[in-house]
């Protein structure tokens, strides 16, 4: 639908310890989205007319309004500050696993993986709240109820039966997440709605978002390994569970007139639905998409060993939640690093071969971390901690450059009035290779009988789920030569087909 997410920060919360953020990447790529229009399509037009007389149906609207409404820009600036802020709970979901539960690495990752289901639907919540209110209301009430749900998910985690069972744990995690996902679409739609009348504040509009989620994220790196090391981890997520309550409190703020069903016939929701997919399907399978998108979704389901690697550092050399906080704090800010570093260094290379180098270079990093599981790091005088921190700096750094590019192309051909579900099919997608990867990692990590007390194979798997990072060089030759430079000069002065 038109009003769905138009800057899709979709990506999970990273795990720890090998396992880059790509949460900033979304929404910094997505975000170009609004920059990089090109003439809408004949079914587009059709489509926003449509929306456009329903929307002037009802009294009040304010996407007729020069400005956005301070409460709404408050309110919006809570939902992201919140969505940021619950890497809050990074560190504790693992230490559940490993500490209270008992589990091992394998099984952990599963059930983590697990968890991040509500990512992967994000498209079908948009639909869900742009096509069906609930209490007179396709914003307010959704964001009212994602809160308090996403509220009591961490709050069970923190002191009602969490941690006594892994079953509850696991359904009072998807729970949490669920939330957070749902509030990420409505927030989104709200964004894109309130600003349709407001000319020429998208660009300072998405910005104020995106920093606002930048700082509860750098914030929450910065205070959750101190926090759960001084107080443990149900302390953490019962402290975590205060933070939905501000997504609760936003949907007080908005200021968003009563819906009527009867304004949204099921016939135009379902013409606007078929409309959407046609185009979007239309940009994917162009030459220059679907063979990039193919390389980095392939890039993405290798296995990784983030799991095994996390137990190892806390259980074979015994670093500590504050640490690990730090490291966190470090990859969150080396995220913002590698987004600035593609902007102002590598947009100008040809596709194909910055995909080629980059895949090759992060092979070649991820071969970094045998020099840690294998002690080698200390016959070269470099401590186990400063080696952590510099290889997850150098690892989000070479994550975020991997992805950036196929996030900007999509940017660049995307039709204006599909932004929001193509980003948050090609997010989906990302995820769901993402949740593929971890599902594999697992099952080799059990197959090599990797376990929280025996690394012994641990080398082997470190170098598998690197050595497999290469499969995607298979499918390069059919990604189009030619700088996004290039193809952004072309996307904004061509008209579209």
């Amino acid at each position: 639908p038109d009003s769905a997410q138009a800057w899709n920060r979709s990506c999970p919360p990273a795990g720890p310890c090998g396992q880059p953020a790509t949460g900033l990447l979304c929404g910094a790529a997505a975000a170009l989205v609004v920059l990089l229009h090109r003439r809408p399509t004949a079914a587009a037009s059709t489509r926003r007319r449509r929306v456009a007389a329903r929307s002037k149906a009802v009294p009040g609207d304010a996407s007729s309004d020069s400005e956005i409404p301070s409460s709404d820009l408050f309110a919006a600036g809570l939902v992201y500050f919140t969505q940021g802020a619950l890497g809050l709970a990074a560190l504790a979901k693992p230490f559940l696993f490993k500490d209270e539960l008992h589990l091992p690495p394998a099984e952990a990752s599963l059930l983590m993986t697990l968890t991040y289901w509500p990512w992967l639907l994000k498209p079908l919540w948009g639909f869900i709240t742009d096509s069906f209110p609930i209490f007179g209301s396709r914003r307010r009430s959704y964001l009212l109820l994602s809160g308090l749900g996403s509220c009591v998910g961490w709050l069970g985690l923190g002191v009602g039966p969490g941690g006594e069972s892994k079953e509850v744990v696991v359904a009072l995690m998807m729970l949490g997440n669920l939330g957070i996902a749902f509030s990420d679409v409505v927030i989104d739609g709200l964004v894109v709605e309130k600003a349709r009348g407001a000319s020429g504040i998208m660009g300072n509009l998405q910005s104020f978002c995106w920093g606002s989620r930048a700082v509860g994220a750098v914030l929450s790196a910065y205070f959750s390994g101190a926090l759960l090391e001084a107080w443990g981890v149900r302390a953490v997520f019962s402290l975590t569970a205060a933070l939905p309550l501000l997504v609760a409190i936003a949907a007080l703020l908005i200021d968003e007139p009563k819906q009527d069903k009867a304004q949204v016939p099921v016939k135009d929701v379902l013409a606007d639905v078929q409309a959407q997919l046609e185009e979007v399907w239309g940009v994917l399978k162009a030459p220059e998409i679907l063979a990039s998108v193919a390389f980095i979704a392939l890039w993405q389901v290798t296995p990784n060993s983030g799991s095994a690697m996390f137990y190892f550092l806390t259980n074979s050399l015994s670093m500590g939640p504050e640490f690990l906080g730090r490291s966190q704090l470090l990859g969150s800010l080396a995220s913002l690093a590698g987004i600035v570093l593609y902007n102002r260094v590598f947009a100008s290379v040809p596709l194909r071969q910055y995909l080629f180098w980059a895949n090759v270079t992060a092979v070649a990093l991820g071969m970094l971390p045998l020099l840690l599981v294998t002690r080698m790091n200390l016959a070269l005088n470099i401590s186990d901690q400063a080696f952590v921190l510099g290889d997850d700096v150098i690892q989000v750094v070479a994550g975020e450059l991997a992805h950036m590019p196929i996030l900007v192309l999509a940017a660049q051909l995307c039709p204006p009035g599909v932004e929001a579900t193509l980003f948050a099919l090609l997010m989906s997608l990302l995820n769901l290779s993402s949740t593929v990867a971890s599902f594999a990692g697992a099952a080799l990590t059990d197959a090599l009988h990797v376990t929280e007390t025996d690394f012994t194979n641990l080398p082997l798997l470190v170098l598998i789920c690197n050595v497999s990072g290469l499969l995607p060089l298979a499918l390069l030759s059919f990604v189009p030569e030619g700088s996004l430079d290039k193809r952004r000069a072309v996307g904004t002065s061509a008209p579209a087909s």
